[in-house]
């Protein structure tokens, strides 16, 4: 009887990006997105966007900080030439579906998750190291 093989290759399809947002001189925000090459889509040639952690301080919420941190993701996603841009988020955070809603963004699919490790607690709209944030 055969047997199935399966082996691990390391494919250096991956970018990424740290968009910061300030207001008044202090961190407020930021969004990370990762450049992420397909290679089921002509050999990893085409590419697409993941967006994740986009985090905007609660002083500043309601102001457009959310926005201006998409839009700037959205121009390096095109900048890169990705074909989409995939945003995950919980269907507890409201205000953020909403933005991706209003931004043309529609539910797809689902996701599934497994956590390998324990994740820190981070009190919402906080994160670690922005100014103003702590």
């Amino acid at each position: 009887m055969k047997k199935i093989v399966v082996e691990t290759l390391v494919l250096e399809y991956v970018k990424r990006y740290r968009i910061p947002a300030r207001y008044e001189g202090r961190n407020v925000g930021h969004v990370y997105v990762y450049i992420i090459g397909d290679p089921a889509r002509t050999g990893g040639k085409a590419c697409y966007a993941y967006v994740d952690d986009l985090l905007v301080d609660e002083s500043v919420r309601e102001k457009g900080g959310g926005r201006k941190l998409m839009e700037a993701l959205l121009r390096v996603a095109k900048s890169e030439h990705c074909y989409k841009v995939i945003a995950n988020c919980h269907r507890r955070r409201r205000a953020a579906r909403a933005l991706y809603s209003s931004m043309g963004f529609a539910p797809h699919g689902r996701e599934f998750r497994l956590d390998l490790l324990e994740q820190p607690r981070i009190p919402q709209g906080r994160a670690p190291g922005m100014n103003g944030c702590e």
